[in-house]
């Protein structure tokens, strides 16, 4: 027997592994009986993200329709789900909808089944969309980071005993069958009659309703439709052709530019909303509540990591190679498609450069040369990135006449941050070693400029573009973060020597740093002391603190504690030697504070009751919420990672840190002498008894490690302001 006043939520889906799960979530949230998502024509993770939520969630039903959209037939695909649902579901109604859209009816989170039991009877009840202009990258849901605007288009709950001849996407049509009339709401204009037009009921896809609106802007329900997202999802998709298109046109012809104005121009049948029309629907605390529980529904489902490889895909770099990859008689044949398609974005610029390049323009030879160009590689959670974000930021804000270029090895999480304070092009070694003009153009130095490599990780890059441009076109220089145990260990010592007879500017993060280089012996292996012939020496102490300043993205993920606990220990490394004697350090410690909990991070861990396991972590936020930060990688005592930024990074937000072993290399520079003999532990059982020790101080040894550091840290401002000062004479004087 039918449920009276449950319903249903159908939609196809294909390509959306980044969104998928925020679609799933939303319906359940909101009461939805079951969800039945068609797939089509995916290439991505879509399905593989939706078998695992299903393992949790019966209500979700995946179902192949290629069949009919390989052909076109959109309302074929529609017509398999209803057919399914209707067949198979115990539910009275089902809602119709696209992925992007998510269906409110306030107060906001009200629930689908207390709507109809306020509502019915109805066979069709159709809800205006409002459209969602901008936002951040990979904002979740309903966050608010955009423009919203009424639109008269409409989606429809549909009864399963409505007589549907064809169940449209945005309204279905109706038959006569029975002589009987129809009953039709819609959210902002309330129940309406539909004529009859050649023996059916056509009912309407669009409504003005601007006129009636009053002070109810929503009405009694509405879909936020996630028109157009960020400019980088908007522009990624932009290479998804719809399933009706040509095979042979590259790009999706059903999309008219990124609006970032949206609010200029606006007149009915559209109307833009105002804050305080979206506050009235969706109140912030209960945006709040509904944004944890989605953060929960993915931790739950054991899909966090699938997502974020979903949406690292969708990056700059993969734009650029796209726009590299369509030939030449496709950017010539579908210029109208694309000249319209991403009007609006920066990708414009770059497809006229290509066509430029390959004769469909006329030659622009006024690019962009820059004074300093920075090269590196961007990576998650480490300290090196973010310094040099910081030091980017901090000659834009000191010396704004200085032109900056960043040839960013391979993406990362800071691609944007990057690219609000310098020209950026997001590129590999191979690209460079090949001369890719498309990718290098934007980002060529002056001759005379100055190219330095961020970390000597980076120097391979450095050398390749020098073969590329020539010894004598720049000065190049290194910014050394490794230390020299470091740079044996991870076998870059070559590279080193390489670079030896190259670099005219060395800039190392700490006096300790500048020392161990110009010791030239580490564990009995020298570097040759010619790579300090001619260079000029740099100490710039670096900051990352500033990085979330500058992240427009949203990929910086929230730490995942086990339980609550007063007692938080933080562990960070890349080695499983590391990571084991975290984890014996937790079980024991479990035993002592039976609710102690711990969060481990890096690329290698595992997970068991009391200890949760995370690739990546939001740096800052895992500090503030620790009690204490341990550090099992062994300091300089032992190879591996030493994660001196983080643990300096530890200090700035007073976050206590015991390491075993030795100190983080560089930390005897960073953090107070008061301080430092709590940071070395050498055995099991003291470690144990320094934990207990310090999370007994609790909130007064962060009050006490902060205002200990207060005078180190202005120290070092101030250290840092007299380093780029130098740094740009030193530039400068070799560019004269």
């Amino acid at each position: 027997m039918a449920k009276r006043h449950s319903c249903d939520v159908i939609a196809i889906a294909s390509d959306e592994a980044p969104y998928i799960a925020d679609f799933v979530h939303h319906y359940l949230y909101l009461g939805f009986s079951n969800i039945y998502i068609g797939l089509n024509n995916s290439s991505d993770s879509t399905q593989l993200i939706l078998k695992e939520i299903s393992n949790y969630c019966p209500q979700l039903k995946i179902i192949n329709v290629d069949e009919f959209q390989s052909q076109d037939l959109q309302a074929k695909s529609y017509e398999k789900l209803w057919n399914i649902a209707k067949g198979n579901s115990m539910s009275s109604y089902c809602l119709v909808v696209d992925i992007d859209e998510f269906w409110v009816t306030p107060p906001f989170p009200a629930q689908v089944s207390d709507f109809i039991q306020l509502n019915e009877s109805f066979d069709v009840f159709s809800f205006h969309w409002v459209n969602c202009f901008g936002g951040r990258e990979f904002s979740p849901p309903l966050a608010g980071d955009y423009s919203a605007v009424l639109d008269p288009h409409v989606k429809s709950i549909v009864a399963y005993s409505a007589k549907v001849q064809l169940l449209r996407c945005h309204a279905p049509i109706l038959t006569t069958a029975d002589n009987s009339l129809p009953i039709c709401r819609n959210s902002h204009m309330g129940k309406y009659n539909v004529n009859i037009t050649n023996d059916k009921y056509e009912l309407p896809e669009r409504i003005d309703c601007t006129g009636i609106l009053n002070d109810n802007a929503s009405g009694l329900g509405v879909i936020m439709h996630r028109y157009q997202r960020s400019e980088l999802e908007y522009a990624y998709r932009n290479f998804k052709s719809t399933s009706a298109q040509s095979n042979a046109n590259p790009f999706k012809n059903n999309r008219w530019g990124y609006n970032r104005n949206v609010e200029q121009g606006i007149a009915p049948p559209y109307k833009l909303l105002t804050k305080e029309d979206m506050d009235a629907l969706l109140p912030a605390n209960s945006i709040r509540a509904y944004h944890k529980s989605l953060d929960n529904f993915n931790n739950m489902c054991g899909i966090e990591s699938m997502l974020l490889n979903s949406k690292l895909k969708v990056s700059h770099l993969n734009i650029v190679r796209a726009i590299n990859e369509v030939s030449t008689a496709d950017l010539a044949a579908f210029k109208d498609i694309w000249y319209q398609t991403f009007q609006g974005t920066r990708y414009l610029q770059v497809l006229r450069q290509a066509a430029t390049r390959r004769g469909l323009y006329q030659t622009d030879s006024n690019y962009k040369k820059n004074d300093i160009l920075f090269i590196g590689h961007d990576a998650f959670n480490a300290g090196s990135q973010r310094a040099l974000l910081w030091l980017i930021t901090e000659l834009r804000l000191q010396h704004p006449e200085l032109s900056l270029g960043l040839l960013l090895l391979d993406e990362g999480s800071l691609v944007n941050a990057y690219e609000a304070q310098c020209s950026l092009s997001v590129i590999s070694l191979d690209n460079i070693q090949q001369g890719d003009h498309d990718l290098l153009v934007d980002v060529l130095p002056k001759p005379g400029a100055t190219v330095i490599a961020n970390t000597v990780m980076s120097l391979p890059a450095l050398l390749a573009l020098r073969n590329l441009l020539g010894e004598n076109f720049c000065r190049w220089g290194l910014w050394g973060h490794e230390l020299p145990d470091t740079i044996f260990d991870q076998e870059l010592i070559n590279t080193l020597q390489l670079a030896k007879n190259v670099l005219n500017i060395i800039v190392t993060p700490s006096p300790l740093a500048e020392d161990l280089w110009k010791q030239s012996l580490i564990l009995d292996r020298p570097i040759d002391s010619k790579l300090l012939h001619n260079s000029n020496w740099l100490v710039l102490p670096p900051n990352d603190t500033r990085y979330k300043e500058q992240a427009t993205n949203n990929l910086l993920i929230k730490p995942r504690w086990p339980d609550k606990s007063s007692c938080r220990i933080l562990g960070f490394g890349r080695d499983q030697e590391s990571f084991e004697r975290f984890r014996s350090t937790i079980r024991d410690l479990r035993c002592i504070i039976p609710d102690a909990v711990a969060l481990w991070v890096g690329p290698i861990g595992a997970e068991e009751p009391g200890l949760t396991w995370m690739l990546l972590v939001d740096v800052t936020l895992a500090l503030q919420q620790a009690s204490l930060f341990v550090l099992t990688t062994g300091g300089s005592a032992k190879s591996g990672e030493s994660f001196g930024l983080i643990a300096a990074e530890s200090l700035m937000v007073g976050c206590p840190m015991l390491s075993v072993g030795a100190p983080p290399l560089g930390v005897a520079h960073w953090w107070p002498k008061e301080l430092q003999l709590d940071l070395a532990v050498m055995n099991q059982k003291e470690l144990l008894e320094r934990i207990q020790e310090t999370y007994e101080g609790g909130n007064k040894e962060r009050l006490r490690r902060r205002l200990l550091a207060q005078p180190y840290l202005t120290k070092l401002a101030r250290d840092r302001r007299l380093g780029i000062k130098q740094l740009v004479q030193i530039c400068f004087s070799s560019a004269n």
